[in-house]
């Protein structure tokens, strides 16, 4: 009896279900074959860098910026933002406090949520329109 079970389940895993959509297959890795010469002196050359990276910044060196990428400038204003935002340390006040049963919403407590709330959202969409841009 265990068999069957096993195998009506091990099937039932393996097909799809009718709701659920087919996934895009990605497209192969790319491969390439270099001696063992060729591939130390890409290893120091990429130094700290993994080898991945190293040849994906060589090949695309002359390629325009992706439409994804923000520039470091984007990204350290909004780091600098979130840093002065003090949600990390409210977020872990309200944690100690919620762990030791002394979280007590009043209406102080409700707008220092708000408030952080706000900031989170102003800080997100600031770091979409950065990805964006």
């Amino acid at each position: 009896m265990t068999q069957r079970s096993e195998y009506s389940f091990n099937k039932a895993a393996q097909s799809p279900t009718p709701d659920t959509p087919h996934k895009k297959k990605r497209p192969a890795p790319l491969s390439v074959r270099v001696s063992d010469a060729e591939r130390e002196w890409i290893s120091k050359k990429a130094g700290k860098q993994s080898v991945n990276a190293f040849v994906r910044d060589r090949i695309f060196a002359d390629r325009p910026a992706s439409k994804t990428g923000a520039n470091e400038k984007d990204i350290a204003r909004l780091l600098s933002e979130l840093g002065r935002s003090r949600i990390a340390a409210s977020l872990r006040t309200l944690a100690e406090s919620a762990s030791i049963g002394a979280l007590v919403l009043d209406e102080e407590l409700d707008e220092e949520l708000r408030l952080a709330l706000k900031a989170v959202s102003e800080i997100r969409d600031a770091v979409l329109k950065a990805l964006r841009s």
